[in-house]
């Protein structure tokens, strides 16, 4: 059961990964990245891991171990970003499950986190584009930064990837992560 201090906290924490607001095409940053080895289209499986390995390999850079994909992280995630396509409200799923006690029976383990972001263009292809470009504005904050501190916090091992891609081709971007 979630006591009101936890949900304060976990809401602030929330707002904190957001900062002032969640990425726009704007803040997007080229990642460099275009090795052409990315998932097909249609695979959002492999979208899924190739945001996990943009994860991971910049959590090598800083010395931290590897996350590994929770199933039901995922699904929550999912949920995050198809909430997140419906009322542009950044982390509005992660408070709902904090304040309503559902959080901790959703795949998280006494901590979570949460990142967001959008992309518009998405442009399903070789580099996955979008998803390398939303992790590498998120990881440019730097430390102190809620984005980049959720990816490299060392106590967290597990997360889960949720995206999205509405009609108009805008991608809908959630990590969630917990130890």
């Amino acid at each position: 059961m979630c006591n009101d201090r936890r949900v304060e906290r976990l809401a602030l924490l929330a707002v904190l990964t957001c900062g002032a607001g969640c990425l726009s095409p704007a803040d997007a940053v080229d990642s460099g990245a275009s090795d052409g080895a990315g998932p097909a289209p249609s695979d959002l499986e492999g979208f899924r891991q190739h945001c996990l390995d943009g994860l991971n390999a910049y959590r090598a850079t800083a010395g931290v171990s590897a996350l590994l994909r929770s199933s039901q992280l995922d699904d929550f995630a999912q949920a995050g970003s198809v909430e997140l396509s419906m009322d542009h409200q950044a982390h509005q799923h992660f408070v709902t499950a904090s304040q309503n006690g559902t959080l901790f029976s959703s795949g998280f383990d006494g901590a979570a986190a949460e990142n967001q972001g959008d992309q518009n263009g998405w442009m399903p292809g070789p580099e996955a584009g979008a998803i390398d470009q939303i992790l590498a504005a998120m990881i440019a904050e730097g430390p102190g930064g809620g984005h980049h501190d959720a990816i490299v916090m060392p106590g967290y091992h597990k997360v889960g990837v949720g995206l999205l891609e509405d009609s108009a081709n805008r991608l809908y971007f959630t990590n969630d992560f917990s130890p």
